[in-house]
């Protein structure tokens, strides 16, 4: 997490941290401390040495490179970043721009309690679907034990950390790390209860595990029709990019360029540009279209054949054709 990461691994251990640091101190556990620090100072210079050899530098990574190029306003803070980028960015970056500066122009001290109410019952309905009142669990989870606690904190402080961060209610890849905290919180407390009910003979003759497995299965039964559904909406999401690099797969030539014009339709969150990190010896490169500069490319790699996408207006789901494209001029 430190390493691919690191705002959010850093959010998530602050708790962890300082309970560690408190108890070690309090012992007088001075070597773990120091032994602890070594192995964290060890692993974060695996990330310094990527970023060397990446950019140039241990401490500029190539995110924070491709942030200044391209999204240098997607900033923490409480305003509107008006930087420029450093690249002429194409039309559907120019979109999704704009797109942005829409959240980030309503991400203000005065919203944060609503953003931070609409963040949360998002994080709910994505670990509890329409079974938000199992929160209910959660909360008696912490009552669990200590450790139960700690992880309760590390999850409300990575929560607490990205809502200086403006982005689209509905995309919360940020909080997954905390979605496995509150599921076990939920287990936690379902456990709690059941304990509390065997105790005050409400359970009959049921041992707490039995309770609890009924709980599970019961909370499996409700979801269970549901997961058909969720599976067709998730591979209908994904047909776009599948249709696109099967065609690619399909396509002559040992070595190829495939250059990539999106159609006014075009959604920018579906992007198809994707390569390999190995250029040399990847078979297809994927490229966004860039007009009569394409031939600078094609120049220098004349040993690759080349091949224009594009989407075309028309029906509702827009007509894509790929077709060869002859040598430079």
């Amino acid at each position: 997490g430190g390493l691919t990461r690191p705002f959010s691994a850093l959010a998530l251990s602050v708790p962890i941290v300082v309970a560690a640091l408190w108890v070690a101190l309090a012992r007088r556990r001075y070597r773990d401390v120091v032994a602890g620090g070594l192995l964290a100072a060890g692993v974060l210079s695996i990330g310094a040495l990527d970023n060397y050899q990446t950019t140039g530098s241990a401490t500029r990574s190539a995110y924070a490179a491709y942030t200044e190029a391209y999204v240098p306003f997607e900033v923490l803070g409480l305003r509107t970043d008006t930087t420029t980028p450093l690249r002429a960015l194409p039309p559907d970056y120019q979109a999704y721009t704009a797109y942005h500066r829409r959240f980030q122009d309503e991400h203000t001290l005065a919203n944060l309690p609503r953003t931070a109410w609409a963040r949360l019952k998002g994080m709910g309905h994505d670990v509890w679907g329409d079974s938000a009142w199992l929160w209910v669990f959660a909360i008696a989870g912490l009552a669990f034990s200590r450790q139960a606690r700690l992880l309760g904190a590390c999850a409300l402080c990575l929560a607490g950390a990205y809502l200086f961060k403006a982005h689209d209610p509905e995309w919360r890849v940020y909080y997954f790390e905390a979605y496995g905290v509150f599921a076990l919180l939920t287990a936690a407390g379902i456990v709690m209860c059941a304990r509390y009910l065997q105790q005050r003979g409400a359970l009959w003759r049921l041992r707490t595990r039995h309770a609890v497995g009924l709980a599970a299965c019961a909370v499996c039964a409700a979801w269970a029709p549901r997961v058909p559904a969720a599976r067709t909406k998730h591979e209908e999401r994904g047909r776009y990019g599948r249709q696109f690099r099967d065609a690619v797969a399909g396509l002559s030539g040992e070595r190829i360029i495939v250059f990539v014009k999106y159609g006014v339709q075009h959604r920018f969150h579906q992007s198809l540009i994707d390569n390999s990190p190995w250029l040399s010896s990847a078979r297809a490169w994927i490229v966004l279209d860039r007009g009569s500069a394409n031939e600078d490319l094609l120049r220098a790699a004349p040993n690759r054949t080349a091949y224009l996408y594009e989407e075309l207006p028309g029906s509702p789901e827009m007509t894509r054709r790929i077709v060869p494209l002859g040598p430079p001029s």
